[in-house]
């Protein structure tokens, strides 16, 4: 598969599950308080937990660089993903652990009051299938760490060139200079070569003409 299927599909669709999830209400419970009357109160996830929505877009954009960028970005966004991802289950899963403080807090931000005021509360339906999206990013994170050094993003051009590269180049510098070496060796014997047999020409000639001065 492609890593955008791998990464990117399941990144974006667990986060925009709990950015989607985020609007719908994370808490109810009621105030036996006498500032706040005796009422059934509730809250959304984006004002129980606003760090979840703005994880879960950080993990959704980390997706994206995780297959596009270079070498290095990709494994740097990929962990940017999984902690991202990983966070956003923390934040959800702490508030599911105690969800009549974040409701109580979010209740004296309404009402004006300086002390949050008692509150009984449960968490939602909502709450709970956000934690469970939480970890398509996880698991799309650890998939890109996976894939990050055998993926090359939109172009191998922006890639930083490995070492393996650079040593058959200095290898093909070196032969190409024994090479250009070994032709200039090559040529000066070719000139001695030339040399005598241009000398031992000259001797025949001139032995040659020497024969029939003497015969006169």
């Amino acid at each position: 598969m492609s890593p955008a299927r791998v990464v990117v599909l399941p990144a974006l669709l667990g986060a925009g599950t709990v950015l989607g999830l985020a609007t719908q209400p994370w808490a109810t419970g009621s105030s036996v308080d006498a500032l706040v009357g005796s009422r059934t109160v509730t809250a959304t996830g984006s004002s129980l937990v606003p760090l979840a929505g703005a994880l879960a877009l950080a993990a959704a954009a980390a997706s994206i660089v995780a297959v596009t960028g270079g070498r290095v970005v990709r494994r740097v966004a990929a962990v940017v993903l999984l902690l991202a991802a990983l966070g956003c289950a923390v934040a959800v899963g702490w508030f599911l652990a105690d969800p009549a403080s974040p409701l109580a807090a979010d209740l004296a931000t309404r009402t004006g009051r300086t002390s949050p005021p008692r509150v009984s509360a449960s968490a939602t339906w909502a709450a709970w299938v956000a934690l469970a999206a939480t970890l398509l990013p996880a698991a799309a994170g650890v998939a890109a760490l996976r894939l990050a050094g055998r993926t090359h993003g939109l172009s191998r051009r922006y890639d930083a060139p490995v070492a393996q590269d650079a040593r058959p180049a200095a290898a093909r510098e070196a032969s190409l200079w024994d090479q250009v070496s070994r032709g200039e060796t090559e040529g000066s014997g070719d000139d001695g070569a030339d040399g005598d047999t241009d000398g031992d020409t000259d001797g025949d000639t001139d032995t040659d003409d020497a024969g029939p001065r003497r015969s006169r």
